[in-house]
Protein backbone atom coordinates (compact mmCIF):
# COMPACT_ATOMS: atom_id res chain seq x y z
CA UNK A 1 0.00 0.00 0.00
CA UNK A 2 1.40 3.40 -0.99
CA UNK A 3 0.94 6.08 1.66
CA UNK A 4 1.47 9.77 1.05
CA UNK A 5 4.95 11.01 1.96
CA UNK A 6 4.70 12.68 5.36
CA UNK A 7 6.96 12.89 8.35
CA UNK A 8 4.25 11.60 10.68
CA UNK A 9 0.92 10.06 9.95
CA UNK A 10 -1.81 8.13 11.65
CA UNK A 11 -3.22 5.20 9.74
CA UNK A 12 -6.70 4.04 10.64
CA UNK A 13 -8.58 1.24 8.92
CA UNK A 14 -12.34 0.88 8.84
CA UNK A 15 -14.46 -2.04 7.78
CA UNK A 16 -16.88 -0.40 5.39
CA UNK A 17 -19.68 -2.88 6.08
CA UNK A 18 -19.45 -2.41 9.86
CA UNK A 19 -19.62 1.37 9.52
CA UNK A 20 -22.57 1.20 7.13
CA UNK A 21 -24.38 -1.20 9.49
CA UNK A 22 -24.11 1.49 12.17
CA UNK A 23 -25.56 4.04 9.75
CA UNK A 24 -28.39 1.71 8.74
CA UNK A 25 -29.19 0.90 12.38
CA UNK A 26 -29.40 4.62 13.16
CA UNK A 27 -31.93 5.20 10.40
CA UNK A 28 -34.03 2.21 11.49
CA UNK A 29 -33.96 3.42 15.11
CA UNK A 30 -35.23 6.80 13.92
CA UNK A 31 -38.14 5.09 12.16
CA UNK A 32 -36.76 5.61 8.65
CA UNK A 33 -37.25 2.46 6.60
CA UNK A 34 -36.20 1.92 3.01
CA UNK A 35 -33.18 1.82 0.78
CA UNK A 36 -32.69 5.35 -0.40
CA UNK A 37 -29.78 7.77 -0.51
CA UNK A 38 -31.08 10.14 2.15
CA UNK A 39 -31.04 7.56 4.95
CA UNK A 40 -27.95 5.55 5.83
CA UNK A 41 -25.81 7.15 3.12
CA UNK A 42 -26.54 10.63 4.48
CA UNK A 43 -25.22 9.53 7.88
CA UNK A 44 -22.19 7.92 6.20
CA UNK A 45 -21.55 11.17 4.30
CA UNK A 46 -21.67 13.11 7.58
CA UNK A 47 -19.17 10.69 9.14
CA UNK A 48 -16.82 11.19 6.18
CA UNK A 49 -17.15 14.97 6.57
CA UNK A 50 -16.23 14.72 10.25
CA UNK A 51 -13.21 12.54 9.44
CA UNK A 52 -11.88 15.37 7.23
CA UNK A 53 -11.33 17.42 10.40
CA UNK A 54 -8.71 14.96 11.65
CA UNK A 55 -5.14 14.48 10.49
CA UNK A 56 -5.29 10.78 9.70
CA UNK A 57 -4.85 8.65 6.62
CA UNK A 58 -8.02 6.56 6.39
CA UNK A 59 -8.25 3.17 4.72
CA UNK A 60 -11.66 1.60 4.15
CA UNK A 61 -11.79 -2.15 3.63
CA UNK A 62 -14.65 -4.19 2.20
CA UNK A 63 -15.19 -7.80 1.23
CA UNK A 64 -14.55 -8.80 -2.36
CA UNK A 65 -16.10 -11.55 -4.43
CA UNK A 66 -13.75 -14.29 -3.24
CA UNK A 67 -14.89 -14.38 0.38
CA UNK A 68 -15.41 -17.78 2.04
CA UNK A 69 -18.85 -19.33 2.41
CA UNK A 70 -18.57 -19.31 6.20
CA UNK A 71 -17.00 -16.57 8.34
CA UNK A 72 -16.72 -16.81 12.12
CA UNK A 73 -19.13 -19.75 12.11
CA UNK A 74 -21.88 -17.97 10.19
CA UNK A 75 -22.97 -18.48 6.60
CA UNK A 76 -22.01 -15.56 4.36
CA UNK A 77 -24.77 -14.20 2.14
CA UNK A 78 -23.14 -13.73 -1.25
CA UNK A 79 -25.29 -10.90 -2.53
CA UNK A 80 -24.49 -7.33 -3.52
CA UNK A 81 -25.63 -4.86 -0.87
CA UNK A 82 -27.61 -1.89 -2.18
CA UNK A 83 -25.28 0.77 -0.73
CA UNK A 84 -21.92 -0.74 -1.70
CA UNK A 85 -21.24 1.11 -4.97
CA UNK A 86 -22.46 4.46 -3.60
CA UNK A 87 -20.41 4.15 -0.38
CA UNK A 88 -17.25 3.29 -2.33
CA UNK A 89 -17.87 6.28 -4.61
CA UNK A 90 -18.22 8.58 -1.58
CA UNK A 91 -15.02 7.20 -0.07
CA UNK A 92 -13.13 7.92 -3.29
CA UNK A 93 -14.64 11.39 -3.66
CA UNK A 94 -13.33 12.30 -0.22
CA UNK A 95 -9.86 11.13 -1.23
CA UNK A 96 -9.72 8.20 1.20
CA UNK A 97 -8.23 4.82 0.39
CA UNK A 98 -10.50 1.85 -0.32
CA UNK A 99 -9.46 -1.77 -0.74
CA UNK A 100 -11.50 -4.87 -1.48
CA UNK A 101 -10.11 -8.03 0.03
CA UNK A 102 -10.66 -11.42 -1.52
Amino acid sequence: MQLPKMKQYLLEDFLTSAMMCECTAATLAAGVHGQFQGGALKIFFSKLCNFRKGAATLVFISDGGGRPGIKRGAKVIDQEIWWTAMAIELIGNFGYYHYQVA
